[in-house]
């Protein structure tokens, strides 16, 4: 990787997995509370961020790693404070929600808590398009606590 690297900026996501971009100024406040190959966990003060690339349809044995993946989130967040400022969870999650089925079942329950914030979305939002057979779904999810979320301080 650090060949390819090396000859200059790539664009997309050549390597998989996930990044979250953090503001020089809060570099001094952000914890890394972990990186795996499906996710990052940092905490800034006591709000918890977790971006997701969950495993897609053509991933082997793709249920088992979902469940697996969350499974571990909740287990690398079980000891940090983050009861009253709460968790930011959201990414790539290659699930439809409005599609019922399993993983979407595996979700909802490890969400129990967080609220998705659909509502600030446009009517019919699409986040997965490919053009050439016109196939769309709304596969990236934000989710938030309760204690943050905007219509709670309004």
């Amino acid at each position: 990787m650090d060949d390819v690297i090396s000859r200059g900026c790539l664009s997309g996501r050549p390597f998989k997995g996930v990044g979250i971009f953090v503001k020089k100024s809060l570099a001094t406040v952000i914890k890394l509370v972990k990186t795996e190959k499906r996710y990052i966990i940092v905490q800034v003060g006591q709000t918890v961020f977790i971006n997701v690339y969950l495993p897609s349809t053509s991933t082997v044995c793709r249920d088992d790693e979902f469940v697996d993946c969350l499974a571990s989130i909740v287990n690398d967040i079980a000891d940090l404070h983050y009861v009253d400022t709460g968790i930011v969870f959201g990414g790539d999650m290659n699930v439809d929600l409005s599609v019922s089925g399993d993983l979407c079942y595996s979700l909802l329950h490890f969400a129990l808590g967080l609220k998705f914030v659909y509502e600030k979305l446009p009517p019919d939002s699409k986040t997965f398009r490919v053009e050439s057979t016109g196939v769309s779904s709304l596969i990236d999810h934000f989710a938030v606590s309760q204690s943050i979320r905007y219509d709670t301080i309004r």
